[in-house]
């Protein structure tokens, strides 16, 4: 099987990327065809991040839990009462973010924001690489081979300023739903819903979407990645990176609940008008990137 089927170039031509399948030297021989989905899927990480910038700096400890049932997947982030609810639904294409504390719903839709973020960046330009580094390693007592990645893309704004992913990943085809995993990320790819493809990604960033190819199963059990801007000469905004290292602590394929994607009887809609509006070139606290690779420097 030819690389490129393993790993398509994601609506640019052949020479704008570097051929390489995500998993080489694990034996997978088959691309995503007719997945069946029979298991639920439940994953945990633990991590750290840090914003580096000229104004700001500084390190936190993060936790996350993504839950996929069908078509809908539910995003937990932090613990007990700090804890966040947000429901992804496939189906009816919106994003469901919880707030308890106002008994709101804010609704997002999927398809709009994911066109937006094509506009603001120049897809055609991009540069993309990902190269296994030949190390293997083990985690939660799976099988992992590590890659490296870089991903450069000029933002279509007066910021002129350069989109930057890169980091290490270990990703396990072996793993526990793996196979549900891939086809709840290659679904979402398949109907454009390009925020919930960069939502699992390595960096969960907008060009974070083009990480993955086209395996039939994998899971990314551990990172050390950095994603943001480069600042060209002359551009209106500085240069500055969300930095982070993780791991997953835990992988499940009981069954979940229905009532977990469930909006809570009595709460109001409203769009989510806050994501909606902020441009990704900037750093605010709803971006959230995954362990150290380097600072970003003005070019």
């Amino acid at each position: 099987m030819s690389c490129s089927s393993l790993l398509k170039p994601h609506r640019m031509g052949p020479s704008q990327f570097a051929c390489h399948s995500l998993l080489p030297f694990i034996g997978l021989v088959s691309c995503l065809t007719a997945v069946s989905v029979s298991a639920d899927v439940r994953i945990t990480e633990h991590g750290t991040m840090s914003l580096q910038s000229k104004q700001s700096s500084g390190k936190r400890a993060w936790t996350r839990t993504i839950e996929i049932k069908g078509q809908r997947m539910r995003l937990e982030s932090g613990e007990g009462a700090e804890a966040r609810g947000t429901i992804y639904d496939l189906d009816s294409g919106k994003r469901f973010r919880l707030a308890p504390s106002s008994k709101e719903v804010l609704v997002l839709d999927l398809g709009q924001v994911s066109i937006r973020w094509r506009k603001q960046v120049r897809v055609e330009q991009l540069s993309r690489q990902v190269r296994p580094s030949g190390a293997q390693r083990e985690v939660l007592n799976l099988p992992c081979t590590e890659f490296t990645f870089d991903f450069l893309a000029p933002v279509s704004m007066a910021s002129r300023q350069i989109a930057h992913d890169r980091g290490t990943v270990c990703v396990a085809d072996t793993a526990p739903a793996g196979v549900e995993f891939a086809s709840f990320v290659h679904e979402a790819r398949k109907r454009g819903f390009d925020l919930v493809v960069a939502t699992l990604s390595p960096t969960s960033s907008p060009i974070g979407s083009y990480f993955w190819g086209d395996e039939s199963s994998f899971i990314v059990l551990s990172g050390m990645t950095a994603s943001g801007y480069d600042a060209n000469p002359g551009a209106h905004a500085e240069s500055w990176a969300y930095e982070s290292a993780w791991m997953v602590t835990e992988i499940s394929s009981d069954p979940i609940p229905n009532e977990r994607f469930h909006i809570p009887n009595g709460w109001k809609q409203k769009r989510d008008d806050g994501f909606d509006r902020v441009s990704f070139s900037r750093p605010t606290s709803r971006s959230r990137t995954l362990v150290l690779v380097r600072k970003v420097k003005s070019r």
